[in-house]
């Protein structure tokens, strides 16, 4: 049997050997039971023998004994282990409390950094892991269509969406929808809405409930029947979620349509980054845009995303197969519409925020959680620095604890408990600057003709995730200082009163590394910022094809106020007027669309040519509509030809305007003035050449140029069109002329999108994401530089602390203070140095992982590393100057004094 050594034979429960306790247990049941034998006459050897024999195997119930006894102690002792941790962690908070400044700076230091780390993965939830709020989201996909030769994925038209929807072998449902302008309110009191215009099976495939009132119903779609969902935002803006809305008429467009439900709070709708205030269906929208019926049987209209729900046990590979297999067949049944058309499909979750760009939205999320996860490294060797000093401080008590009979392990425990309770403490900071943080990007404005609603909320992902966090950042800044803590010289520390400890060298190099690990990291953040920043300032003064000064830019929808094509036409052109007539005003335009407007249309052209670059003679493009001026107005160059004049009306040859990236794929090394394209293979009416313009940036920025042809607006008419406007002087000051214009030749008309070039390009989707890539970046090098100079200052002054008596001995001697200001200087120095050779040639490797999300600069750009250097050195200057100046001022004799 073996006894307790060591302390635990001070504790009671711990004294009794669990083996043993199971054999004098056995041996009491046989003692007794072989007396009752002898009881009854039987002779004492025979009894025991009886005994053992009626007990059975004694060595399997020794076996259960001691499973059992074991299984008590180690619960016993994991009730021990939690009592002492609990008291622990009510002790640590009664001795941070004592200390109040020590508290707040390890607090707001640790909850800082949690706090940005939450924020940034608020982001990533909501476009990356946070599910629709309908039934079974995980078996929802997104089907879209890519065309051969185009890098675009576009959406589908509905006859295609019928074929598609049809594969009931991989879909056990699939739903069609669409945004589209609307105007709610008649007359003057017109105010322009966003509806999202859905197949009538929407709301029962996805499985949402209204908050109010019904849904729309299958039957109720195909019978037209006008009536209308309101979303939960809508509702609270207008009605101020008055219950008494349902059965009241709204009219839209005009046309009068029933209320009949209110969407969940939580559901905003299936189209990422847009928020409707309006459901309708497909059908119920012809009544109030009728010309929208045609794009119903059009196979060519590509204007509605699919989603659709796959078949339990059915994948997203085996749905891609189904859809290849189909569209191969769509091209060759209608090779008008369809030709070199595919299908593919993704799951919904991977399709945010935008099926064109979410394969890139995993790259940009973890590039953003390591650098705030870096943020949090600097926070934490903040942290862990400070708790070295209160463990220095505390050698006196820890080796009391000791003598007494405290173990490594239970002064550990007792440690750890103060950072884990500063780490819970900072989670309330770090909650409450996330929700800062989560408003700001909520807010940030975004210029485009939709109303976008990013839905970031802190949920409670995202709390489990900063509560995570914030417990591996207590153990991390908390388990060296408890270490180093429990390793205490008790003799020595009793007999000098607690006043030193004999790890303060280990300590000191401790504190030394961590903060050049500071530095390495600060120096990787602010090279990350400086990339971003200068990708930003390079973006926003690149080429684009077109001049951006002085441009005013406003959009008019006249389906809304159901104006047919002979008064659209009539509008326009006195508006263009109306406006050219403007003293100030250069040149005005319309267009269908301007760059970055979100707004991409294509077609399919065909020339009887086979150019090696077009080999069948057919080419998707891009597809614009445009007015005389329209190139003066945007600063096009016109390369070769002429522009579009007030000749190229209805009754004029179809013209068009081609850029130089279409005229050389469909006549390299030729002059294509003159040249024919036709929008049918077989045939049909053919436009004919009679300029080229250079080529411009329409979608991303940085793209490889896109072919494009231009037709004149009066020959392809558009209701909705952008009005271009470029004045002398600041073109703001035109909004309110323009306004006035416009109501003079019809004040039902709604402008809207009033804003100038640059701020749709900087505030608009062109540069939206540079600029808010370049701000948090530098926010989080910002911060994680602060935390470094707390972190040099803090080292720097408890090195001067502990070299007091000797900078008192040097002075005494005859040292210069400029001597020992330098010396500490020195040493802020080497650490600075090291921290920046270390962290950039971390840096130098990084960077490259950030090489597809510049534009114009170099992932080794020597003007962000040279820059970061500077502040880094500079910074570090900045924090050792004080320590090293209080070195220079330590008085001899008070120091000698002071051991």
């Amino acid at each position: 049997m073996t006894r307790p050594t060591g302390w635990r034979r001070y504790i009671p429960i711990l004294r009794s050997d669990p083996d043993a306790d199971v054999e004098a247990e056995l041996q009491f049941h046989l003692e007794m039971r072989a007396r009752e034998l002898e009881a009854l006459g039987m002779p004492r050897e025979a009894a025991l023998d009886e005994a053992r024999r009626r007990f059975g195997d004694m060595e399997r119930v020794r076996a259960e004994c001691r499973r059992l006894e074991r299984t008590k102690e180690r619960r016993a002792a994991r009730l021990r282990t939690v009592g002492d941790f609990g008291r622990d962690v009510g002790f640590a908070v009664r001795s941070l409390v004592k200390q109040p400044v020590f508290t707040i700076a390890a607090v707001l230091t640790l909850g800082l950094g949690i706090g940005v780390n939450a924020a940034i993965f608020s982001a990533v939830n909501a476009y990356l892991i946070k599910p629709l709020p309908v039934r079974d989201p995980e078996r929802l996909v997104f089907v879209a269509s890519t065309i051969e030769g185009d890098d675009l994925v576009s959406q589908v038209s509905i006859p295609n969406f019928n074929d598609l929807a049809a594969l009931d072998r991989v879909f056990e449902s699939a739903v069609a929808f669409s945004g589209d302008d609307v105007a709610y309110g008649t007359g003057e009191a017109a105010v322009r809405s966003f509806a999202l215009v859905t197949t009538g099976n929407y709301f029962d495939m996805l499985g949402v409930r209204p908050a109010l009132g019904r849904m729309f119903t299958t039957e109720e779609a195909r019978a037209r029947e006008p009536v209308i969902v309101l979303s939960d935002a809508f509702w609270k803006r207008k009605y101020d979620r008055d219950p008494g809305v349902i059965g009241k008429t709204e009219q839209l467009n005009g046309v009068p349509f029933q209320i009949i439900g209110i969407a969940p709070p939580e559901f905003t709708g299936t189209q990422p980054l847009v928020a409707p205030d309006y459901i309708v269906s497909t059908e119920a929208k012809t009544l109030f845009a009728p010309d929208f019926a045609a794009s119903l049987v059009d196979r060519s209209a590509m204007n509605y995303r699919m989603m659709a729900r796959l078949r339990p046990g059915v994948t997203v590979e085996q749905a891609r197969a189904q859809l290849k297999a189909l569209g191969a067949e769509l091209q060759q049944r209608y090779p008008n519409s369809n030709r070199g058309m595919q299908f593919t499909a993704e799951y919904e979750l991977r399709t945010r925020p935008d099926f064109a760009i979410a394969h890139i939205m995993p790259w940009v999320a973890a590039i953003f959680l390591g650098l705030v996860g870096l943020a949090l490294l600097v926070a934490c060797a903040n942290v862990t620095n400070l708790l070295l000093s209160r463990a220095a401080a505390r050698s006196g008590e820890i080796a009391v604890r000791s003598a007494m009979g405290a173990t490594p392990g239970r002064l550990v425990r007792l440690l750890l408990a103060e950072s884990l309770a500063i780490s819970l403490a900072a989670l309330a900071i770090a909650v409450f600057f996330a929700r800062g943080a989560i408003g700001w990007l909520n807010s940030r404005p975004i210029q485009v003709d939709v109303p976008v609603h990013f839905g970031i909320v802190l949920d409670w992902r995202v709390f489990a995730y900063s509560a995570a966090i914030a417990l591996t950042a207590g153990v991390i800044a908390g388990i060296a200082p408890a270490m180093l803590g429990t390793r205490v010289a008790v003799g020595e520390t009793l007999k000098q009163g607690g006043r030193s400890g004999s790890a303060g060298r280990g300590r000191s190099r401790l504190r030394s590394s961590l903060v050049v690990a500071q530095m390495a990291v600060s120096f990787i953040l602010l090279v990350s910022a400086s990339l971003f920043t200068r990708s930003m300032q390079a973006a926003m003064k690149s080429d684009l094809g077109f001049r951006r000064e002085n441009l005013l830019l406003a959009t008019t929808n006249l389906r809304l106020h159901s104006l047919d094509s002979v008064q659209a036409r009539r509008f326009q052109d006195a508006f263009l007027q109306e406006v050219r007539a403007i003293p100030g005003v250069r040149e005005a335009a319309l267009a269908g669309n301007v760059p970055f407007s979100g707004n991409f249309a294509s077609r399919d052209y065909y020339i009887d040519e086979r150019p090696a670059s077009v080999p069948d003679g057919h080419l998707n493009t891009g597809f614009e509509r445009a007015s005389p001026g329209w190139l003066s107005s945007l600063g096009i160059k016109l390369l070769a030809g002429r522009d579009f004049t007030d000749r190229d009306d209805e009754n004029a040859p179809p013209v068009a305007l081609v850029n130089r990236e279409l005229a050389d794929r469909f006549w390299p090394g030729s002059d294509p003035i003159g040249r024919r394209v036709r929008f049918d293979s077989s045939g049909g009416p053919e436009v004919t050449v009679i300029g080229v313009v250079a080529n411009m940036q329409i979608v991303f920025l940085n793209e490889a140029p896109r072919p494009q042809l231009t037709v004149p607006l009066r020959q392809q008419p558009a209701p909705q069109t952008t009005l271009i406007v470029r004045t002398e002087g600041d073109p703001s000051s035109f909004t309110p002329m323009l306004r006035a214009a416009a109501e003079r030749i019809d004040p039902k008309v709604l402008l809207y999108g009033v804003r100038t070039m640059e701020n749709h390009l900087t505030y608009g989707i062109a540069f939206f994401f540079v600029r808010i890539a370049a701000t948090l970046a530098t926010f989080i090098g910002l911060l994680a530089l602060m935390q470094t100079i707390v972190g040099l200052y803090g080292v720097l002054s408890y090195s001067v602390m502990q070299r007091r008596k000797e900078f008192g001995i040097r002075l005494a001697l005859g040292a210069q203070p400029a001597a020992v200001t330098r010396g500490v200087l020195r040493q802020g120095s080497i650490m600075a140095l090291i921290g920046i050779g270390v962290g950039g040639t971390i840096a130098v490797v990084l960077s490259r992982a950030m090489r597809g999300f510049l534009v114009g600069v170099s992932p080794t750009d020597a003007l962000a590393f040279f820059g970061s250097a500077v502040v880094v050195a500079g910074a570090a200057a900045l924090s050792s100057y004080l320590p090293a100046r209080r070195a220079s001022q330590v008085a001899p004799g008070s120091a000698l004094r002071a051991d």
